[in-house]
This record gives C-alpha cells, structure tokens and sequence, in this order.
C-alpha cells in the first residue's frame, strides 16, 4: 500500500493512508473541490459522508455574524464579552477572563486567524445572549442554504458528537460566504494577528507559503482529524477545497495543494455543488487512533501558547498547539 493519497481525476477515487498511527488502515477520506463563481465540482469523493467538522465549524460562527452585522443587529465595534463559560472553553483558546472585552471585528480576526474557542463562545453569546440560541441561528443558516447533511451545537467546534457536516456542505457554506460577503474575504487568510504583545499566527500553513492561497479555516479534534476549506486564486479563477480527516496538519495541506494544483490545470465542466440527502451512516470518530501517546508519538507537539517552529526545512510553515490535545479546535 502507499503511504501517501492517490487521486484519480475527475473524481478522487481514493484518500488512504495506510499503516498510519493516527487513521485507521485503508480509510478513505472526505475531500472536494469546486469552482467558486460557477459552483461546479471538479473533483470529490464521498463529499457527503457524515464528518465532524472541529474548527471548520467557525465558518458557519462567522456567517452567522456576518448576517447579523449586515441586518444591524450588531456592528463589528460592538463588545465582545467574555462570561464564564466563554472563558471556560477548553484550547486553542486567547484566555481571557470573564469580564474582558474585545470588539466583534478584532474578534473575528483573531478567531479565524488561531481558532480560538473561547473567542468563538464569546462571538456567539454576544451576538445571541446564549451559545445554545446561536447554535439555534447556525442551523437556520445551514437549513437556508441546504445544508442537508450538517446539525451544530456549538459554535466553536470543539467535538460533540452531535455536531456533523459534509464535505460538499462545507464547500456550499464557504461560498456562500464568499458570494454573499464579499468585503469580509480577507478575514480568513490574515498572515497573523497581534493581541497584548504576541503574535498569533495563522493556523493554515499555505497561507504565506502557496501561491494564490487566500485561506478559509483549519479545524481538528481527535475526533475528526485534520480537516482544512481551502481558497486560492489564479487569474480569474477562484477555487474552494475541502479536505476531512488528514492523520496531520502537514497532510491537509499538502492534499489541499494537490487539489488547487489539479483544479487548476482543469476546465470547471461538472455537476453543480449541492447537499444530497443525510446519509444514514454515522460520522466516524478517529478518537482511538488520532489522540494520546499516539499522537504524541507520531507529531512533535509544544506547549499550548508557547509555540515553536517545528522542524522542517525554511521558511517555517506552522506551528502546532498542544494543550487539552482531545479539544484543540484548530
């Protein structure tokens, strides 16, 4: 078996990792890649099976947002509260304590830029008075978009196993974004942000380091893995990338490279993005393969808000976050 996924055009046929410590012998993946303006799939496989989204569930947090901020219900200098619970969330987190206060627009940034959880709690009990009542708001938005495979609980994606999407719903979400708001574009692909002195870089390593990468949002908890909606652009192209369930970081980008590279190189002639009917198969749960001593052993983690360049060849790409490993949401 190869150690590496093996693509076939115009439908990745395969997405295996095999002998690997963090997914499970011969698992095939979600991962998908569409046309932005014209929504046509170029490239997809199982672009509907039922995954938890981790981190990637702040672009529907941002969404949500967005709307409300167009619809005046909120401005992006409204204050940004941190209660309790906000400031409970487990990492990737600012830690904040309950009190502090952030605007909404600097809240998005950061959020979006090192995923951090408390932030997104914050973002959603200022924006709707509660986390639950949001989470109310995310699924009316998923339901309007035709969103038929996902159901969220929390803002954040911090894992619940409730909490599920698709590949093909993520991509549908992440137009929208996209076609709906685009003055709010460059949000998810700031190089880095600077808050009381530090700088939180982005958790996506294409960002800086591919040409024509423009972003969107990592996620991972044990759960699901190393997921990444991916953006980029050449000329007048632009192209959305979804990749679910990756065994590392350095994984996810390397098969988002992939797909921008070979959605490139090809016309945008295919079906039209759209959400088929929930699967009935549950979404898989990675937790005994992708966290603990194996995942220890098989990346170098550093101290949570203490990061350090991993050892790779120059320029330095990312960083990784430890902390509570089985919440990290980035």
């Amino acid at each position: 078996m190869p150690s590496r996924p093996r693509f076939l055009l115009p439908v990745l046929t395969a997405l295996a990792i095999a002998g690997s410590s963090c997914v499970t012998p011969a698992h095939t993946r979600p991962a998908l890649s569409v046309d932005v303006d014209s929504g046509t799939v170029i490239a997809s496989h199982e672009m509907d099976r039922p995954w938890h989204p981790a981190s990637v569930t702040k672009l529907m947090t941002t969404a949500v947002v967005l709307e409300a901020v167009r619809a005046g219900k909120v401005s992006l200098d409204t204050p940004v509260v941190f209660s309790r619970h906000a400031a409970s969330a487990p990492p990737a987190k600012l830690g904040l304590k309950p009190g502090a206060q952030l605007a909404l627009g600097d809240a998005l940034r950061i959020m979006l830029t090192r995923s951090m959880n408390d932030v997104a709690v914050a973002i959603a009990e200022s924006t709707a008075g509660d986390e639950a009542t949001f989470a109310r708001l995310m699924n009316l938005k998923a339901a309007s978009l035709g969103m038929r495979g996902s159901r969220f609980v929390n803002a954040s994606g911090l894992h619940d196993p409730r909490q599920v999407s698709t590949a093909a719903d993520l991509a549908i979400l992440a137009r929208h974004i996209l076609l709906e708001f685009p003055e709010s574009a460059t949000l998810f692909g700031i190089p880095s942000v600077t808050y009381a002195g530090k700088t939180l870089r982005n958790t996506n390593g294409l960002v800086g380091h591919y040409i024509g990468v423009q972003g969107m949002k990592t996620g991972y908890v044990c759960a699901s893995g190393f997921n990444l909606v991916g953006l980029a652009s050449r000329g007048s192209r632009r192209i959305l990338t979804v990749v679910l369930g990756a065994p590392s970081a350095r994984t996810r980008e390397k098969e988002t490279t992939y797909l921008f590279d070979q959605a490139f190189a090809t016309a945008s002639r295919g079906p039209t993005l759209i959400s088929s009917a929930p699967s009935p198969l549950p979404a898989i749960d990675l937790r005994t393969k992708a966290c603990g001593k194996n995942l220890r052993e098989s990346f170098k983690i550093d101290e949570d808000n203490s990061p350090l360049p991993l050892p790779q060849p120059k320029p330095a790409r990312r960083w990784t976050i430890a902390g509570d490993l089985e919440d990290y949401g980035g």
